[in-house]
């Protein structure tokens, strides 16, 4: 999900105990595989949707343990005679793929010219044995408002949220990560009788196929990582450095969009001149708001908030522009921000922060943002938190950090990444290639998941290797408007 989004969400709205005898990166043997039998989906069935559920341990570590159900959803393929196998889908999050369906159907409909195409849930999640818990904490408070104190009540409530919802996961509680996930798949792929795994992530999908390709590289078959989130490197400060970056560079796109489009509201002035100058005046007290209701003012908190999530997109550079001319003028009642409120009681958060834990706190998150304000000094240093917050004080994070990839004989890989990807980076993706001998990574002029939305030469490119294996040459980047 694009930083800007979960934002927007936002406002309107592990260190597990290992087996002894299985070491933290290896593999496990699955037991014998079960079959998955099919029936109609509660939703879709019009469509031809059909879905399938299949018990696999709660712990991989434990195969003899209690069991849970994965969850699948299948859009058959139109033609028997074409058909290639079946190719799992897992559409990021962490969260729900098969909740997408059916009009998430559309994007994957091409696929079904050569594979039966089957979108997977991970544990815990959607249809796979779905824990839920009390409504969470927003760690949008720690956008809206960014000193320690926020953070440290922050983290406390965080924690009494994450004690109860780990009481409600029972069995899965420490058990989300993409190691466990990785199984699921291989269980899957026994299930369907298949001696390779064809599989498409999307986004934190991608972190799902990393592990895989680490855990099981000789059943891999064909892969297609698009927006590829980097699950190699350990360091949040590296991680983070291009996300900021890519914010930023948004912010002067919107300068440059206003110095040459009549609708700009506060042309001839600079709006990003605009912008510093009223952050200067709320630093020194609040703006005023009266259109966004009596006694209503702006902080600079607000105000960053406001326009790390306007600038995202180009349909909103107008009335961020219209808005910052009435600030000018002394109504900011444009840029005021709701307070956030909860959150849906998810285990994403668990999750994530068993895959990309932050566990140091505030003084590490400080010495980051100190960092990222040399390079991003408007919006763009906002990026480690905004990723990195929702772990504030979690228990029980770190079951699968990041580490590299030794996937030994495993198949050439095909990645890719937006280049205007805040998300999902280009540079993590050039990491995780360099790990995989024999793939290729490429780029396109656009930015989170461009298979998903459309960009036609990436879709291009990934069918063409889905259907015959045939990659792009190294280097290779999609033209522009494509």
């Amino acid at each position: 999900m694009p930083l800007a989004h979960r934002v927007r969400l936002s406002i309107m709205a592990l260190s597990a105990c290992f087996a002894v005898l299985v070491p933290a990166g290896a593999a496990v043997a699955a037991p014998d595989p079960e079959e998955l039998r099919w029936r109609d989906c509660a939703v879709g069935a019009e469509a031809g949707i059909r879905c399938a559920d299949l018990p696999v341990p709660a712990d991989w570590r434990d195969p003899d343990g209690e069991q849970i159900t994965i969850g699948t959803a299948k859009l058959p393929a139109k033609d028997p005679a074409q058909r290639q196998g079946s190719l799992l889908v897992n559409l990021g999050g962490p969260g729900p793929s098969i909740g997408r369906l059916p009009g998430v159907a559309k994007q994957l409909d091409e696929l079904t010219a050569w594979y039966d195409v089957i979108l997977v849930d991970p544990r815990g999640i959607g249809a796979s044995s779905e824990v839920t818990c009390q409504p969470a904490p927003s760690f949008a408070n720690l956008l809206y408002s960014v000193d320690r104190k926020t953070w440290r009540d922050f983290s406390a409530a965080h924690r009494d949220w994450a004690e109860q919802c780990l009481k409600a996961a029972g069995s899965l509680a420490g058990r989300l990560d993409a190691w466990q996930v990785a199984h699921d798949l291989e269980a899957i792929r026994a299930a369907l009788g298949t001696d390779g795994l064809n599989y498409y992530g999307n986004s934190y999908g991608t972190v799902y196929g990393q592990r895989y390709a680490d855990l099981f590289p000789t059943r891999v078959r064909r892969m297609f990582l698009d927006s590829v989130a980097d699950h190699t490197d350990p360091s949040v400060l590296r991680r983070t450095i291009p996300m900021a970056e890519i914010a930023e560079r948004r912010f002067d796109r919107f300068g440059e969009w206003c110095a040459a489009a009549a609708e700009c509201a506060v042309r001839p002035r600079d709006p990003r001149q605009v912008f510093d100058a009223l952050m200067i005046k709320a630093d020194q007290e609040p703006l005023p708001a009266p259109s966004a209701g009596q006694d209503r003012v702006v902080t600079t908190d607000m105000l960053r908030l406001k326009a790390l999530d306007a600038v995202d997109s180009e349909a909103g550079w107008p009335d961020f522009a219209a808005a910052l001319a009435a600030a000018d003028q002394g109504d900011a009642g444009g840029l005021w921000v709701p307070s956030p409120g909860q959150s849906p009681g998810w285990v994403a958060s668990l999750a994530f922060c068993s895959d990309f834990p932050f566990g140091q706190g505030w003084p590490a998150m400080n010495k980051i943002e100190k960092a990222l304000r040399e390079i991003a000094p408007r919006t763009g240093w906002l990026t480690a938190r905004a990723w990195y917050g929702r772990c504030a004080g979690l228990p029980r994070q770190a079951s699968n950090p990041p580490r590299p990839i030794t996937a030994e004989g495993v198949p050439p890989i095909l990645l890719s990444n937006g280049a205007e990807d805040d998300t999902t980076p280009p540079p993590g993706g050039r990491n995780v290639a360099r790990q995989l001998p024999g793939s290729v990574w490429f780029t396109a002029d656009a930015g989170h998941r461009a298979y998903l939305a459309g960009n036609r030469c990436v879709r291009d490119v990934a069918h063409r290797y889905l259907v015959s294996g045939k990659l792009p040459p190294a280097g290779y980047s999609c033209p522009a408007g494509q």
